[in-house]
C-alpha cells in the first residue's frame, strides 16, 4: 500500500512537470532598471527628455505593464488621479509621458526606453516625486495588482520658481478736461504680461492746484485678478467734500505681485462750478461787445479819415485841372491854321506893337484861309473818299490871344475852329 502511494505521487509529480504551463515571474529581484533615481530641475514649459535601460536578468520571458504614480513627500503616498480631475499644475506622473503598453522582455534581452517630462505651463515651484513600476503579469490587472512589490524607478523634480510677474499700465487719465459737478471720474488699463494672475491694489491721491493732498481713492476695490495675457479698464471715481473751483492733479499709485512692484502716473483736469461758469460767460459777452464797438469806432474814425484825405486830393486836382489849357484840335486840322495865324501875324505888325493891359483878353476873327503860296510848304490835303460828298468850305477861325505889356509877343492860348 505504501509503496503505490509513493509511486502513484512520484507520477503526478512527473506529469505535472511535463503537461503544466508555465507562469509570468513577478521579477521581484529578476529586472534590471538604470538608473534606478531620476533627480532633474526645470522650470515651466520646459520638457526634458530622458532614457531608461530595461534587462531581464532571469532565464524565461517576462512580460511587464509600466504604471506611473504620484508619491506625497509628507507620508509617501503612491495615486495617479484623473488628468481631467486633478490639477495639472501639481500632479508629476501627469507630466511624464511614457510607454504603458506591454513590454515583452526575452531572457537576458536589455531594452532602452525614452521618457519625456513636459512641465506643466502653470506648474508651481517645488519639490515633486513621481514612481514608474515595472510589475509583471499575465494581464494588466494582475500586474497593477502587485504594482507595490514591483521594480521602479523613482523620479524627482523640481520645479524652479520661474514666475513672471508684470503689469503694463497702458493708460491712466480723466474721464474729461471739465468737471461741472462731482464726482471726478478716472480710468485706466491694465495688461499682464507675465505668466502669473496678478490682483493690482493701490490707490489715487489727488492734489489741489497748491500742491497738498484733498482726497484718495481705492485702486480695484472689487478685487479683481488679471491671469497672464489679460486687458481691463478700471473705473474710479472722487466725490470732493466741497466742489470749488480749480486744477487738480489725480497721482495712481498701483502695486502688485509678491514683489511689490509699482506702477506710477498722473492726470490732470478742472473743477468749474456752474455759477464760476455763468460769471466767466458774462464777463467774456462784455468783453466782446466793448473790443466790437472799440474797433468799430477805430474803423469808423480810419474811415472818415481817409475820405477826407480823398475829398481834398480831389479838390487840389481839380484846381490844377481848371488852369490846364484845353487840348489842341487834331493835327490834320491845324496846321493850315497854324501857318496861316503865324503868317498874319507876321503881316500885322500893328497889332503886335500895340500896348495893351498886362492881363487882357482879345478876339481876332481871321479870314477863312488863301492857297499856299510858293515860298510856303502847304501840306497835302486829304482826299475824301470818292463815295463821300466833298467836304463843306471852311469859315472864319476864332481865335482867343492873351497880351501883355508892350514890345512884348503874342502868345496864342485858345483856338475855336468851326466848321460847316
Amino acid at each position: 500500500m505504501p509503496k503505490r502511494l509513493i509511486t502513484g505521487f512520484i507520477v503526478l509529480l512527473v506529469l505535472g512537470g511535463i503537461f503544466s504551463v508555465p507562469t509570468l515571474s513577478r521579477a521581484d529581484d529578476s529586472l534590471l532598471i538604470a538608473p534606478a533615481v531620476l533627480d532633474r530641475k526645470a522650470k515651466a514649459r520646459d520638457i526634458l527628455n530622458e532614457t531608461i535601460v530595461v534587462a531581464n536578468t532571469t532565464d524565461h520571458a517576462l512580460h511587464l505593464y509600466p504604471v506611473v504614480d504620484n508619491v506625497a513627500a509628507a507620508d509617501g503616498t503612491r495615486s495617479f488621479d484623473d488628468p481631467s480631475k486633478t490639477d495639472l499644475s501639481t500632479s508629476l506622473a501627469n507630466w511624464i509621458f511614457f510607454t504603458r503598453g506591454l513590454i515583452e522582455l526575452q531572457p537576458g534581452e536589455r531594452r532602452t526606453l525614452d521618457l519625456r517630462i513636459e512641465v506643466n505651463l502653470n506648474a508651481k515651484p517645488g519639490m515633486y516625486h513621481a514612481l514608474i513600476s515595472f510589475p509583471a503579469g499575465n494581464t494588466r490587472p494582475e500586474a497593477e495588482a502587485a504594482a507595490r512589490n514591483a521594480p521602479s524607478l523613482a523620479v524627482n523634480l523640481e520645479v524652479l520658481d520661474d514666475a513672471k510677474e508684470i503689469l503694463q499700465l497702458n493708460n491712466f487719465n480723466a474721464d474729461a478736461s471739465f468737471f461741472f459737478r462731482s464726482p471726478a471720474a478716472f480710468s485706466y488699463t491694465l495688461e499682464n504680461i507675465g505668466n502669473r494672475p496678478l490682483a493690482p491694489e493701490g490707490s489715487i491721491i489727488i492734489y489741489d492746484g497748491g500742491g497738498r493732498e484733498i482726497g484718495t481713492g481705492a485702486l480695484n476695490p472689487e478685487g479683481a485678478i488679471l491671469g497672464p495675457g489679460d486687458k481691463k479698464t478700471f473705473s474710479n471715481i472722487w466725490r470732493p467734500d466741497v466742489f470749488r473751483f480749480g486744477r487738480y492733479k489725480a497721482y495712481l499709485d498701483l502695486h502688485y505681485g509678491n514683489t511689490t512692484a509699482r506702477l506710477q502716473d498722473t492726470a490732470f483736469f478742472w473743477m468749474v462750478p456752474w455759477y464760476v461758469l455763468l460769471i466767466l460767460l458774462i464777463f467774456l459777452t462784455a468783453l466782446g461787445f466793448f473790443v466790437a464797438n472799440l474797433v468799430h469806432r477805430r474803423y469808423a474814425l480810419w474811415h472818415h479819415t481817409r475820405v477826407r484825405a480823398i475829398a481834398a486830393r480831389s479838390e487840389d486836382l481839380a484846381r490844377r485841372l481848371a488852369a490846364v489849357p484845353p487840348p489842341m484840335p487834331p493835327s490834320t486840322t491845324l496846321r493850315p491854321a497854324t501857318r496861316f495865324i503865324s503868317r498874319e501875324f507876321r503881316a500885322v505888325p500893328a497889332v503886335q506893337k500895340a500896348p495893351l493891359p498886362p492881363v487882357q483878353r482879345a478876339v481876332v476873327t481871321a479870314p477863312p484861309p488863301r492857297p499856299p503860296q510858293a515860298n510856303l510848304v502847304a501840306a497835302p490835303a486829304p482826299r475824301p473818299p470818292r463815295s463821300q460828298p466833298p467836304a463843306p468850305p471852311a469859315r472864319a477861325r476864332r481865335l482867343t490871344v492873351e497880351a501883355g505889356p508892350a514890345e512884348t509877343p503874342i502868345r496864342v492860348i485858345d483856338i475855336e475852329h468851326y466848321l460847316a
